[in-house]
């Protein structure tokens, strides 16, 4: 067929109509999202990015507007900072722009917003403020604009980075200067960008709207987002990160829920201040706390302190008081009180605390708080979730701390002289009860608590690091120093030590109890850690399958022979736990198994069960300067007990000064392998004293050098 000019022409100009009305309904689609997603376009190019087209002689025009004022309110207070935060019936955010040069009819609304530093979820509802007659730097609960008109709502999660855009109603949008305000509801809380935010991220206000032909451009000036805050000034450099999250493989890859062992950052010397809250000696709950010179009361802040606060507590002495933090952070944004001695961030715990055994605890270097009695009040009371103590002295109480909430964290935490110091037949005091699970209790001393120094009561999945415990009150030693009892299962002991002054031993009613295990206390471990004349003792029949491994064990049997805790103890039927690389030296005897007819009973049916211990595993035993290497002991009733099929391996008995072997149990499958006994003068292999009972032993593949007994 043959087409005729006449006919090419006519499809060539429809064609072109056609596609330029399609490329001119795509105009405002696409303008608003080139002024969205780019932000370097100059004010003037954003108006000028396509043709105005006239329709009805009015043209249509976009422009992004910087907020002239935005802060949020919390404890009725205005707060002017670097980020916006938003929580349910605590925290509201006030945006105010200023579209008064909007010459015509708002045909198009969408605020953008960037979440930073505090991810969340839940509803956002942005309404209408009813006035615009406040500024960021003055805005207080007395001029905060009630809400209007509800313009928009969302309901999501909130990552950090992520950029958020939500169209409003423009039907109760004018040319005015216009507050919204912003509240949160149903879900955890979040913080976004402000406009002094140094990332040039703060929100914004992308206005579509139809104006007379000619009519002028709007002029209004960007806001400079780089601006410093001037709500106070800071000269410390950048703060610890709050959303940091353990991410250490398991301690047995078979069991879940083991605890988190990642190395947390320390408190260094680089801790920022900003969004945080101050408490000094002479604040006041009247303050908005976000200096020193406005700061907080102490108890005002652990009444008030919310998710993703840091409330940074300077040294002094705060006298006798309970604290008790009243709210509940989150898993990205705990609660964080960090004590400091002159500036935030002073103070160092990477690898311990920093006090020193043998100095005095001192209010001019961390916050302190000291009880009226050591038999009655509590230092530290926490039973929320998802908070973090750093830094801090609790003297003279009955109990130092505890702790019933999840994940929490106690940092750098000295607890002193707490219970009966002067009655050695008292047994009260405690320093740290941990109740609560994912506990992290890291760079701690206890000091002088007379009945337990640290005791995880039931917790479970919890790390104990770094950490130490003493007891140096002749009047009234320490009877617990680390303890897991209560059914605590899948918690961590590393790099702690603990101590007892062996001076008094002689006229003490006990020998106290080192790291020690109770009460159905299954799947533990404790490594590389030091005890000085005390020891290890895993009691009663629900516990087994603990594990204690490069532990040494410090005794001073030379010096003081009444001294038996510096030993592995194992007792009333404790069973089925492992002992591998474990030094011993300069003890009565090396391991124990005794029994005590007590007639207890404990959680789960757990009990004596007139036993010794059974089925526990020993390698790489290092023993040097005993008295003896095993005892069998029936306390009380004599040859009632047993201990069954307790395996020694590839370990080492030097300098063992008498009978290597005691019994006054009954006792079966004994056996050491690839064992090496050394410098036992001793003729006699093993002790009968009350019954013809015999003590069977295997000895397999062991060797023997200048030793006395025949095997």
């Amino acid at each position: 067929m043959k087409l005729i000019p006449q006919k090419v022409i006519r499809m060539t100009l429809f064609l072109f109509v056609v596609t330029i009305l399609f490329s001119c309904s795509k105009d405002t689609d696409l303008l608003l999202d080139s002024v969205l997603n780019d932000p370097e376009i100059s004010l003037e190019e954003k108006e000028r990015l396509a043709e105005e087209v006239s329709e009805d002689g009015l043209v249509t025009r976009t422009f992004t507007f910087s907020p002239t004022n935005d802060a949020y309110l919390q404890n009725d207070q205005g707060h002017d900072r670097s980020i916006i935060r938003l929580q349910e019936d605590y925290r509201t955010s006030y945006l105010m722009f200023d579209l008064s040069e909007v010459n015509g009819t708002i045909t198009d609304a969408v605020l953008q917003f960037s979440i930073d530093s505090d991810e969340g979820d839940g509803s956002i509802d942005i309404h209408k403020g009813i006035s615009a007659d406040w500024t960021e730097e003055t805005l207080t609960i007395n001029n905060a604009p009630s809400l209007k008109t509800r313009l928009a709502s969302m309901n999501k999660a909130y990552k950090v980075g992520a950029p958020e855009k939500v169209s409003l109603d423009v039907n109760n949008l004018t040319s005015e200067v216009t507050t919204l305000v912003m509240t949160h509801s149903t879900g955890n809380d979040l913080a976004f960008a402000s406009k002094e935010h140094p990332a040039n991220k703060g929100p914004k206000l992308v206005i579509t709207y139809k104006a007379p032909e000619g009519s002028p451009f709007i002029q209004q000036d960007e806001e400079d987002n780089t601006q410093e805050d001037n709500t106070q000034e800071d000269t410390t450099p950048p703060q610890e990160d709050n959303t940091q999250e353990d991410t250490t493989p398991q301690e047995d890859n078979t069991q879940e829920d083991t605890p988190q062992e990642e190395e947390q950052p320390d408190d260094t010397t680089t801790a920022s201040t900003e969004g945080a809250y101050f408490v000094t000696t002479s604040g006041s709950s009247s303050n908005n706390g976000l200096s020193e010179a406005n700061a907080w009361s102490i108890e005002h802040a652990f009444e008030m302190a919310a998710a993703g606060d840091v409330v940074y507590i300077k040294a002094g002495n705060y006298g006798n008081k309970q604290l008790v933090p009243d709210n509940s952070g989150t898993a990205n944004s705990p609660i964080k009180f960090i004590g400091y001695t002159s500036q935030p961030g002073d103070l160092k715990s990477n690898q311990g605390s920093t006090f020193i055994y043998g100095e005095s605890l001192n209010a001019n270097k961390m916050p302190l708080i000291k009880g009226s009695s050591v038999l009655t009040g509590i230092g530290l009371d926490i039973n929320e979730n998802h908070v973090e103590i750093h830094n801090f002295q609790i003297s003279d109480y009955w109990i130092g701390v505890i702790s019933k909430g999840s994940s929490v964290v106690l940092k750098n935490i000295v607890t002193n002289r707490n219970g009966e110091q002067g009655n050695n037949n008292s047994q009260t005091g405690r320093g740290f009860q941990i109740y609560g699970d994912y506990t992290r209790l890291e760079s701690c001393f206890s000091l002088n608590s007379n009945a337990e120094g640290i005791n995880l009561k039931g917790a479970n999945n919890c790390l104990l690091k770094n950490t130490q415990v003493y007891s140096d009150n002749l009047a009234n030693m320490g009877g617990y120093y680390i303890a897991i009892t209560g059914g605590g299962k899948n918690n961590i002991v590393e790099n702690c030590t603990i101590y007892r002054d062996p001076s008094g031993d002689a006229n003490l009613p006990h020998q106290g109890h080192g790291f020690i295990l109770k009460d159905q206390a299954t799947n533990n471990t404790f490594r590389n850690c030091k005890a000085y004349n005390t020891g290890i003792e895993v009691n009663f029949s629900g516990v087994h399958s603990n594990t204690f491994e490069n532990i040494e064990i410090f005794g001073n049997y030379s010096r003081y022979n009444t001294q038996h805790s510096s030993c592995i103890k194992i007792v009333n039927g404790a069973h089925d736990n492992f002992f591998k690389n474990i030094n011993i030296s300069d003890t009565r005897y090396a391991v124990a198994f005794v029994d005590f007819d007590d007639g207890y009973v404990g959680p789960g049916g757990d009990r004596d069960e007139n036993q010794g211990g059974n089925n526990n595993v020993f390698e790489g035993l290092e023993i040097t300067n005993a008295n003896n290497i095993l005892f069998f002991n029936s306390v009380e009733i004599g040859w009632g007990a047993t201990s069954r099929n307790n395996q020694f391996f590839d370990s080492t008995f030097k300098n063992i000064s008498s009978v290597p072997f005691v019994t006054k149990q009954t006792t079966s499958g004994t056996s050491f392998s690839n064992c090496s006994f050394i410098n036992i003068p001793s003729s006699k292999l093993k002790d009968e004293t009350g019954s013809s009972n015999k003590l069977p032993i295997a000895f397999n593949n062991c060797n023997f050098e200048n030793i006395g007994f025949s095997y």
